[in-house]
């Protein structure tokens, strides 16, 4: 029996989508590695500098590492190119907002939810292991997903009222082979047929 494909999930089409965005943008490329004979994701020089305009700016992702050395990070961080991305982020409206810290009167600049889902999602495609850590979250949430499917069809109580009655159908056909097999039949008497003759008394 041939096994149905297994379908995406509506999170596994999202980094999928956003990932095609990336490349199309820039900011990862596709490549080959012949020693692990499979595809893998590697952030750009623009990529990289996004990431870390971004992380500036907005103070998101503090926890995330960024797959660079510190001398390349900070030569980066002085180029022109890093100053002229942060100018233009600034208006970029559709991964930062501008706000004012009323307390302090100063502005800053917090992320959209698009904005830290496309920066996130960077971070995964660039990262093996969380690539890993998620297929085996994926992989467990299936196998209770099939269990619970099975459960709720096995152990549904008309099927298992039906399995019973065949059961015990199967069980006396069993008996009854076992019984004459073992010899232990009882020889079947045949009716005699009335001649339709009276007998007489005596």
């Amino acid at each position: 029996m041939n096994k149905l494909p297994i379908e995406p999930t509506a999170e596994e089409l999202q980094l999928i989508d956003i990932r095609e965005t990336l490349i199309k943008n820039g900011m990862i490329e596709r490549i080959f590695d012949p020693v692990a004979k499979k595809n893998r994701y590697m952030q750009t020089k623009q990529g990289l500098i996004t990431l870390l305009a971004y992380k500036e700016l907005t103070n998101d992702l503090v926890d995330e590492k960024i797959p660079a050395s510190d001398s390349v990070i900070a030569d980066y961080k002085r180029s022109t190119e890093y100053d002229q991305l942060k100018k233009k982020m600034k208006d970029d409206e559709k991964i930062i907002v501008k706000t004012t810290d009323w307390d302090s009167g100063t502005d800053q600049f917090l992320p959209t939810p698009d904005g830290h889902a496309v920066m996130q999602t960077m971070l995964f495609w660039i990262d093996e292991k969380k690539q890993k850590a998620f297929q085996k979250d994926l992989k467990v949430q299936r196998i209770k997903q099939s269990v619970g499917n099975w459960v709720k069809e096995e152990l549904n109580p008309t099927k298992i009222m039906s399995g019973m009655v065949k059961t015990s159908v199967k069980m006396g056909q069993v008996a009854d082979g076992m019984a004459k097999f073992a010899g232990d039949t009882k020889p079947t008497t045949k009716k005699r047929k009335w001649s339709g003759r009276k007998t007489r008394k005596r």
